[in-house]
């Protein structure tokens, strides 16, 4: 190469760019990894449904936030929305709350 006389290793140059690449690909891969795994921990079924509802009644504010979360995941199935609009419980949930803010 005509700028190899400077001192510039293009071959080495490009193994280095090639290596950068493939180290980012691998860094997307581990984090869409990471992120599947994350959403089956966060999958919300309704078949829960019973103790994100008792999550709600926890003094403890995370998890009245972890169980609206979860029950927030089921509503935004349209597949499910029927059966939580027949739960009364979750009605009641919303009732005590504003009550609570009164």
């Amino acid at each position: 190469h005509f700028l190899s006389a400077y001192g510039i290793d293009y071959d080495r140059m490009a193994q280095m760019a090639l290596h950068d690449q493939e180290q980012a690909e691998i860094a997307d891969s581990i984090q869409a990894q990471q992120m599947a795994m994350l959403q089956q921990q966060i999958d919300s079924t309704l078949e829960s449904l019973d103790s994100y509802i008792e999550m709600l009644y926890e003094d403890n504010v995370q998890e009245k936030v972890k169980g609206t979360y979860m029950i927030l995941q089921l509503a935004r199935n349209a597949d499910n929305l029927e059966t939580l609009i027949q739960d009364e419980r979750l009605f009641s949930v919303r009732s005590s709350a504003g009550m609570a803010q009164m």
